[in-house]
């Protein structure tokens, strides 16, 4: 523990999701909050709460075969977690994975080697494994509803900043201008790059000078 009494938050995607929650939750700690290709919790609507509580109970039911050895089918036996033969073909499932998420994002050759390298452990093969838990992959049990999500922006009291990738994570115009319209942002900021324009050699500078900025 820091045991800091407040501090600025900066979360990119998923992490933008934590940064509204935690500052809707604990307004007296957070002076800042920066949001990065990400606007909060993804909420569903009400009326889906089955349709992906049933997907994420199918995903755990195939994941758990995987991931836990005393759920082993006769006759067959489970691998684990994914080892890649060498490094690089770790690093081009990454780069494929941002590829074939939606709109035209990408992922540089060099950030995806950070980030492999970071997280992944080498096997005795001569492999690699990566060492994160799979499950935060899956699908969630259950998602915020929008009224829900609104409910935490209405509870943020810290200047917030967005910043955003113009070839980031897909936005539907009407859902932006509400977002902004609740969130009421000090700074909304597009910027050249992609979900990870943080990340990648050639945008992260950008990303970096605008942060320091909007906390001057």
């Amino acid at each position: 523990s820091l045991e800091w009494e407040s501090f600025t938050l900066v979360g990119h995607s998923m992490g933008a999701g934590v940064g509204v929650m935690y500052a809707a939750c604990f307004p007296e700690q957070v002076e800042e909050l920066v949001l990065l290709d990400g606007l909060g919790p993804l909420p569903r609507k009400a009326s889906s709460t089955a349709k992906y509580a049933r997907q994420a109970i199918e995903r755990r039911s195939k994941g758990n075969k995987t991931m836990f050895p005393q759920f082993q089918e006769s006759g067959r036996e489970w691998s684990g977690t994914r080892i890649y033969p060498n490094l690089e073909k770790a690093i081009d499932t990454r780069m494929k994975t941002a590829k074939y998420s939606p709109g035209n994002q990408y992922l540089s050759h060099t950030a995806a080697l950070e980030m492999v390298q970071r997280a992944t452990i080498e096997k005795n093969n001569g492999g690699v494994q990566f060492q994160h838990d799979s499950r935060l992959q899956w699908p969630s049990l259950q998602y915020l509803t929008v009224e829900q999500v609104e409910g935490l922006y209405d509870d943020l009291t810290c200047p917030v900043h967005v910043l955003i990738a113009e070839d980031g994570w897909p936005m539907d115009e009407s859902v932006r201008k509400r977002v902004e319209m609740l969130l009421k942002p000090k700074n909304w900021i597009t910027l050249p790059g992609s979900h990870h324009f943080h990340a990648d050699p050639e945008t992260c500078t950008a990303v970096t000078d605008a942060i320091v900025s909007c906390l001057k």
